[in-house]
């Protein structure tokens, strides 16, 4: 009957093995489950940042779009500071007086009166 114990013993310890590997194993998968969560929140953080960057980004072009439609003439008007140069004429009779605007700041096209 010794026989019949150690059998019982021996089957005991293969069991005790198959639960302890089933527990390491569902040890190491919590560890893999907590490493992909973070990956996860990761990859949302940077998502949402994305998304913050790109809009951003999409009101400083809309700024620079505004500026660009924005006419000349206003810039000149509201802004203080020297006008701009213009470029030397053949002709003395073509110079801008005080008396008659400058046609730097008459938008493209405008002809005099």
């Amino acid at each position: 009957m010794d026989g019949g114990r150690q059998h019982t013993s021996h089957s005991s310890s293969s069991i005790r093995k198959a639960i302890d590997q089933v527990l390491y194993i569902r040890t190491e998968l919590r560890k893999a489950l907590d490493e992909i969560q973070e990956v996860i929140r990761t990859l949302d953080q940077v998502e949402r940042e994305k998304t913050a960057s790109e809009d951003e980004i999409e009101k400083l072009r809309e700024a620079l779009r505004g500026l660009h439609r924005e006419p000349m003439q206003s810039r000149y008007r509201s802004e203080p500071g020297p006008r701009p140069a213009r470029p030397p004429s053949s002709s003395p009779a073509q110079e801008p007086s005080e008396d008659r605007p400058s046609d730097d700041l008459r938008p493209a096209g405008e002809e005099e009166d």
